[in-house]
């Protein structure tokens, strides 16, 4: 959308809108128009996520791309959600059928979140650098595998791994002066309801709903 100044957006399939109907369904859609009726600005608008992106692949591509735009450019706000992709198929992998506790599950798992940490520690600061004005957001990751069966051991172990990707990037986006959306908590056990996961072909993004609840989180991080 144009517009000045800027909403730039970063991020893996949820920035681009998987599972929403329309792109004006996905969160950054929304994100971008509660802040033009909360602000009454006309917020130009730049989406650069990308299905399937993870912290390693952002690194060397959509990362680069986003800084050369927002040069010289006016950006008040800047979203980024990313980790899914590096977790969940380590989750649904041979190693963890078993459960996350057995050793060579807990051993990929250990070793994608210490690909992580080294990842966000390389692309945050280069965030709040070419974007020294803005509000940077950082939307911590949301556990498709969440239905509310506490008693569900996939449940539990997914949370629990997903619950350490979330402390590191809160960690890490805290250290660099980016404000945290809570995308996990108001999500938690509202797979049935608020993704795909009931349909026929369960897929883990989000339905209107969800984004709508991941937009709320956005909101909220102000």
């Amino acid at each position: 959308a144009p517009g000045s100044p800027l909403y730039v957006a970063l991020g893996d399939s949820l920035a681009a809108n998987e599972g929403a109907p329309a792109a004006r369904d996905g969160y950054v859609s929304r994100f971008h128009r509660q802040l033009q009726t909360r602000d009454g600005k006309q917020y130009g608008l730049r989406n650069f996520g990308i299905s399937g992106e993870t912290s390693g692949t952002m690194r060397h591509g959509q990362l680069e791309q986003a800084i050369a735009f927002m040069q010289d450019k006016d950006v008040a706000y800047v979203t980024i959600d990313l980790g899914a992709n590096d977790l969940l198929p380590h989750l649904g992998s041979q190693d963890c059928a078993q459960g996350a506790q057995s050793p060579a599950c807990r051993a990929r798992i250990d070793a994608s979140l210490s690909t992580y940490r080294a990842n966000l520690t390389a692309i945050l600061p280069q965030l709040r650098t070419a974007a020294p004005e803005a509000r940077l957001i950082f939307l911590l990751t949301y556990n498709p595998f969440s239905f509310g069966f506490a008693a569900a051991t996939f449940e539990a172990d997914s949370d629990q791994a997903t619950s350490k990707l979330n402390d590191i990037a809160a960690q890490i986006a805290r250290e660099h002066g980016l404000l945290i959306a809570d995308g996990f908590t108001p999500m938690r056990g509202l797979a049935t309801v608020a993704t795909h996961m009931a349909d026929a072909e369960p897929d883990i993004h989000p339905l209107p709903i969800g984004y709508d609840i991941l937009t709320t989180a956005l909101l909220a991080a102000q």
